[in-house]
């Protein structure tokens, strides 16, 4: 199999034929005790609950390394949330294989993975600033003209986009910030700069 290489909407590489294998497992157990959707949504917890601690992705990185940090983050959710069976082995399925680093992105492609089956689509929007309540619905009405009825849109603040926004849904990364557009003029003025 061919082993493709690609960029989460987090910043984490991720290789999807892993990845995928988890999620296929993962859906596979679900399916047999019909617990997909509870299963999804503690996936979710569980992703949104890594996301939202600081430098999580620095932290993740040294559980490839350093299987203690691992061991403390599975330990961490097992004593503290009340996980379904299904979601406790998949923790200790990763970290016996040293896998735990890439638990955001099998919780993301598993929720992507029901939303797909679901006839859903999944975008992630990364916007400057906080929109108002009327910029959201304005927003959520083109993607909804664009995409179909069934979206869901997961947003988030960066203030390093300077403004503007990134919109992502699969692989496509549709790039409008400040921040991307004097990234290209810096290239562009460089690049020049070297000709002459």
């Amino acid at each position: 199999m061919e082993k493709n290489t690609q960029v989460d909407e987090w910043g984490f590489v991720i290789e999807n034929s892993v990845v995928n294998r988890y999620v296929k497992s993962i859906y596979d157990v679900a399916a047999k005790s019909k617990k997909e959707k509870e299963v999804g949504k503690q996936l979710t917890m569980v992703a949104d609950s890594i996301t939202g601690l600081s430098n999580f992705r620095k932290f993740l990185k040294k559980t490839a390394f350093f299987p203690q940090y691992g061991r403390f983050l599975v330990e961490f959710f097992k004593s503290n949330s009340n996980l379904l069976p299904e979601v406790s082995n998949l923790f200790d399925l990763l970290l016996e294989n040293n896998r735990v680093n890439i638990i955001v992105d099998i919780c993301r492609a598993y929720s992507a993975y029901l939303d797909k089956l679901d006839g859903k689509k999944l975008i992630y929007l990364t916007i400057a600033n906080e929109p108002t309540k009327t910029q959201m619905n304005d927003l959520m009405k083109d993607l909804k003209d664009v995409f179909g009825s069934k979206i869901e849109c997961i947003t988030k603040v960066d203030p390093s986009l300077r403004d503007g926004f990134k919109l992502q849904h699969r692989s496509k990364v549709l790039d409008y910030s400040l921040k991307s557009k004097l990234k290209r003029l810096r290239n562009a003025i460089r690049s020049e700069n070297y000709e002459n």
